[in-house]
């Protein structure tokens, strides 16, 4: 052969060596640089998911209707239209003021919040969604997801796998650095799942988000008119969750906004001094009485039966004495002889509902217990919702919620100013029983 000929032959072999060489550290390049770079995404993912501040940004439109379309997905799978009525909630306690609209009854036993268009409407969902999610352990999850990991992938995630894999084998810094700070998030995620997962107890079950639009295209127009009239000036999302009050006959509820502060850490002086304004003596007690609702069919000024006092009424509470004496007239229906012997300057009874107050009281220690072991999310804003039956001859069951989580945020150390309001509650629900007439009840 001639020497072209065997120096091209020769040469052959080294190409194909250069070429696989070449592409072998190109494709370690690529691999080193998609795993580096999904490493940091996630790891950034997570550790936004952990860090103090909203549980969502609720100004952000696209993660907002992302929320929405999920929640909006839970509510098909647990109701059927075709023979809903929404009605106005009646006896609503609290929520109540120029720029809010009550409540929605949805039957049998589902009320309807509105969401509002701002930050609060979806981190109020956000909150919602991750105690569902926290409390929710379905063996179908389970199985969604054992399908899942070994089911097909596509070709970029095999690709990733394998980058992460490679990188990992290699010990790669920046994937190093990310892993870690993936792990210190992960482990702070499962913190708070496992807190919401506990807390799931005192929350109002809930159920997603139902479109107004949907509302009304499934049922008759006569039992909706009313409801189309009222929700005119108002957003088409709604929140559907349990109606606490249905299964008490006569319901007697009280809504209390806990906490020593009513503004978030971040919120404008503006804001700040208002929130003050409405009750100074927060600080110091932990809480007010926004509203409260007892069953008291004698009393001169009862309306159907129920006696309410508003706002005003909780902010005029001056001392311990007279935060004690508004809750003996809480705890007084179905007592002879109650509230109705008392007039409006509230004098102190000597009768109440004993084992109702102890209910509840237990229900707060296990709370406040919760509470001291909460060590990054804090309830700015939020309300204590306490029910009991009026009707004494249906027993004494009762319900202890938190609600209004518009304002919920990762805070580290927890909430201690909505600890202040809780052991207030239970010292005064103590002073209740150990002041009471043995023969109350």
């Amino acid at each position: 052969p001639s020497a072209p000929n065997i120096m091209a032959s020769s040469s052959r072999p080294v190409l194909v060596v250069l070429a696989s060489t070449s592409l072998i550290i190109c494709t370690c390049g690529l691999m080193r640089w998609r795993a580096r770079h999904r490493a940091k995404k996630v790891a950034e993912k997570a550790h936004q998911m952990c860090t103090s501040g909203p549980m969502i940004d609720g100004n952000d439109e696209v993660e907002r209707q992302k929320l929405i379309e999920k929640a909006t997905r839970r509510a098909f799978k647990w109701l059927s239209y075709q023979n809903a009525i929404v009605e106005e909630l009646q006896g609503q306690v609290g929520g109540l003021s120029e720029n809010k609209r009550c409540m929605m009854r949805l039957a049998p036993d589902y009320v309807l919040k509105h969401i509002r268009p701002d930050h609060r409407g979806a981190r109020e969902v956000a909150f919602y969604e991750a105690v569902k999610a926290a409390s929710s352990q379905s063996s179908g999850a389970k199985n969604k997801k054992t399908r899942r990991l070994f089911g097909k992938f596509s070709p970029i995630e095999v690709f990733d796998m394998l980058s992460m894999w490679l990188a990992i084998c290699l010990q790669d810094p920046v994937v190093a650095s990310s892993e870690q700070a993936l792990i210190e998030s992960w482990r702070a995620s499962k913190r708070e799942s496992e807190l919401l997962r506990r807390l799931s107890n005192f929350v109002p079950a809930y159920y997603g988000v139902l479109q107004q639009d949907i509302l009304l295209s499934s049922a008759s127009q006569n039992s909706y008119q009313k409801f189309v009239d009222a929700m005119a000036a108002l957003s088409d999302e709604f929140i559907l969750m349990q109606d606490v009050t249905a299964k008490f006959s006569k319901p007697c509820a009280i809504d209390l906004k806990m906490g020593t502060q009513t503004y978030e850490p971040d919120a404008p002086d503006e804001k700040r001094i208002r929130e003050t304004e409405k009750y100074p003596l927060q600080t110091e007690f932990g809480l007010r009485i926004v509203s409260l609702r007892v069953y008291d069919p004698t009393h001169a000024d009862a309306d159907g039966g129920y006696l309410t006092f508003p706002k005003q009424f909780g902010r005029r509470l001056e001392s311990r004495a007279e935060l004690l004496s508004a809750f003996r007239i809480f705890f007084s229906a179905g007592i002879e002889g109650s509230s109705s012997e008392n007039d409006s300057e509230q004098k102190p009874k000597t009768k109440l509902r004993t084992r109702v107050v102890g209910n509840i009281l237990k229900q707060l220690k296990l709370l406040h217990s919760w509470f001291d072991d909460n060590d990054c999310l804090a309830f700015y804003a939020s309300s204590l919702f306490l029910v009991y039956d009026g009707d004494s001859s249906r027993g004494d069951a009762t319900s202890t919620k938190l609600i209004d989580f518009g304002h919920v945020r990762r805070q580290e150390g927890g909430d201690p100013g909505y600890k202040v309001g809780l052991r207030t509650l239970i010292s005064l629900f103590t002073s209740l029983l150990e002041d009471v007439e043995p023969s109350a009840e």
